[in-house]
């Protein structure tokens, strides 16, 4: 189960002031989508939901970045 899903293409969201805990996979996925503003949010003890495969970047944390996009998939702000 993911803490906050946006599903595909989902664009100009806010997602603010949520608190995702102890959750079996990421805290945050976005299945593609543009310009979604991440803001005042807590995520801890999340996990990532599959090993990376050979040639995925590292995953850092509660997030991990597959695919890269030609556009702002997102701001990331004051988050915890």
């Amino acid at each position: 189960m993911w803490g906050i899903y946006l599903d595909e293409g989902s664009s100009e969201i806010v997602v603010s002031n949520n608190v995702v805990y102890n959750i079996g996979w990421g805290g945050l996925f976005q299945h593609y989508g543009a310009n979604n503003t991440i803001i005042n949010n807590v995520f801890a003890r999340t996990s990532v939901i599959q090993p990376p495969q050979p040639g995925d970047p590292i995953p850092d944390g509660d997030l991990r970045i597959m695919n890269t996009e030609n556009h702002l998939s997102w701001t990331f702000t004051r988050n915890i």
